[in-house]
């Protein structure tokens, strides 16, 4: 039996990383999405025979120092198989925090009087996607399965371009994906994602 390999492309990892005397310490994420993702890749990569292999995509919960960025990576890829995005804390104000809930939220649930249309935000919003795909397109390799989790992530799918067509990519939401007249809503995207 083949082994699959599943790209994980979420907001969050498993756990949040924070900076200690000893080193990183890793606490579990909350969420519905980051626990059951990770107990199913547990359970999956446990079995007698192993049918997933996984890398997980995301960003570490804070803002790490460039001193400490190589700890996390080598930590959080030896002990939860993840790739870490480090973003600084006005990226995550802005994209996150800003276009994220302030405009996707609202907008893809049906809330289009709520959302919030900051240009600065927007612009963060698409370089975070840029950089976590040129994250993933290193790191594809033909028959990956490709699964972004969260809509603070969508963008990133049309920024890799042909890193993609090598691989077969899946697109899950947390939730139905609306109709397109909710992102034609956003005078920022012109229509578009």
């Amino acid at each position: 039996m083949s082994v699959m390999r599943l790209i994980i492309v979420s907001n969050r990892l498993p756990f949040t990383a924070s900076m200690t005397e000893a080193g990183p310490q890793f606490t579990s994420s909350s969420g519905g999405l980051a626990t059951g993702l990770a107990s199913y890749l547990a359970r999956a990569s446990c079995q007698e025979a192993k049918t997933v292999d996984y890398i997980w995509f995301g960003w570490p919960g804070a803002t790490i120092s460039p001193e400490h960025q190589d700890l996390v990576k080598e930590r959080g890829l030896a002990e939860f198989k993840v790739s870490p995005l480090f973003l600084a804390e006005e990226s995550m104000q802005k994209f996150y925090h800003g276009f994220c809930n302030k405009t996707i939220w609202p907008l893809f649930h049906y809330f289009s009087s709520l959302a919030e249309y900051d240009e600065n935000c927007w612009q963060e919003y698409r370089e975070v996607n840029r950089l976590f795909a040129d994250k993933l397109a290193e790191e594809l390799r033909p028959g990956d399965i490709v699964g972004c989790m969260t809509t603070n992530s969508c963008s990133c799918l049309n920024c890799c371009g042909t890193a993609f067509q090598m691989s077969l990519s899946a697109f899950s939401f947390t939730f139905p994906f609306p109709p397109s007249s909710c992102s034609a809503c956003c005078p920022l995207t012109g229509g578009a994602n």
